[in-house]
């Protein structure tokens, strides 16, 4: 059987060139570009010089970059965000032409615009204790993606406040039929992605959308808890899922920098390098169904091998306890773990 590795990849929130191009040589899969000294207000546009800048540096940038497009940070007073006004919307369309007519980017390579608007609606959803009922902003959205093309759109997190709903996954189906790309969120307004609610939430919205949407897994990622969070998202096909981290250093008090914190980012990548994905062989009569008697999917972790079945019909058919070793490219056997078809063991 020829198994084929895969990368469960890295993506890094930069805010300045050169940490941009140190993310790259430390081996970051691709770059969100930030403005300067926006890391408090969770990133906004960057200035076009800066993306000038790193497309004009000796040492080039070449792995994707996606844009932030987003004028402002939250409004404080207790308003929600992402809420935008007429003027605001202008001002977002104005900065995503600028970037598209400069030249720097390239549609083809994988740059895209990284941006998001939710509506607020005055009734009480009885399903979120109180919260009231939060929605995308069809409207805001569809002006964005359509100005953005022919470079693709990620929605940011502002849809974490309704990646915690009981419709969010019909939420995210909203988004491909608007046609993004990508979905940047922590699965929660509280809290990050590797906290445990969260990374379920992440992982029921990997199923169902993950074919059509890649999910990217952001909000408070550093290397404790990731490994954790990994192993239960790596399940899913190459590029259905990654990870998003800035990485940054603390200052003595605890104040964040926006210094790359670069011994934090490569012990990251070195948990992921760690776990790797192996081709999927869904069909009937294939070498994986032969030898294992039901179509799943192998995960390769750092110390054992995982089986994951790619149906509730194919789980029935799945042994209880481990029997099986497959030999790996290293030459050694590697234990089999069996999982469920969301990845936790069985």
């Amino acid at each position: 059987m020829v198994l084929t590795i895969r990368k469960v990849h890295l993506e890094v929130a930069a805010f300045s060139a050169e940490t941009a191009l140190k993310a790259q040589t430390l081996g970051a899969s691709r770059i969100e570009l930030n403005a300067r000294g926006s890391y408090d207000e969770g990133g906004l546009t960057p200035a076009l010089e800066e993306l000038k800048k790193l497309r004009a540096h000796p040492r080039k940038l070449t792995i994707p970059v996606h844009v932030m497009i987003r004028p402002r940070g939250p409004p404080g007073g207790g308003k929600p965000d992402f809420i935008y006004s007429a003027k605001e919307l202008a001002e977002m369309i104005i900065s995503i032409c600028e970037f598209k007519n400069s030249g720097l980017m390239n549609a083809a390579g994988g740059d895209r615009f990284v941006f998001g608007a939710i509506q607020e609606f005055d009734n009480i959803d009885p399903q979120m204790d109180g919260v009231r009922r939060t929605e995308v902003d069809e409207t805001i959205c569809k002006a964005l993606v359509e100005t953005a093309k022919p470079f693709g759109s990620v929605f940011h997190r502002a849809f974490d406040p309704i990646a915690a709903t009981p419709y969010a996954v019909r939420q995210a189906e909203k988004l491909i039929d608007l046609g993004f790309q990508c979905l940047l969120t922590a699965g929660d307004r509280v809290g990050g992605c590797l906290y445990q609610d969260n990374t379920d939430k992440i992982d029921n919205i990997c199923r169902r959308v993950g074919e059509k949407l890649q999910i990217i897994a952001g909000g408070g990622v550093r290397k404790g808890g990731l490994k954790k969070a990994a192993e239960q998202l790596a399940v899913y096909e190459e590029n259905a899922l990654w990870f998003h981290t800035a990485s940054i250093q603390y200052g003595p008090k605890g104040e964040a920098t926006e210094e790359l914190d670069t011994t934090e980012l490569i012990a990251m990548l070195n948990i992921l390098g760690r776990l790797q994905r192996i081709n999927s062989f869904p069909e009937r009569g294939s070498g994986l169904y032969g030898e294992l008697g039901f179509s799943a999917r192998l995960v390769l972790f750092e110390d054992y091998l995982a089986v994951v079945p790619v149906s509730e019909q194919e789980q029935s058919l799945v042994p209880r306890s481990p029997s099986v070793s497959l030999c790996s490219s290293m030459g050694r056997d590697i234990p089999l773990q069996h999982l469920d078809r969301h990845g936790r063991r069985a």
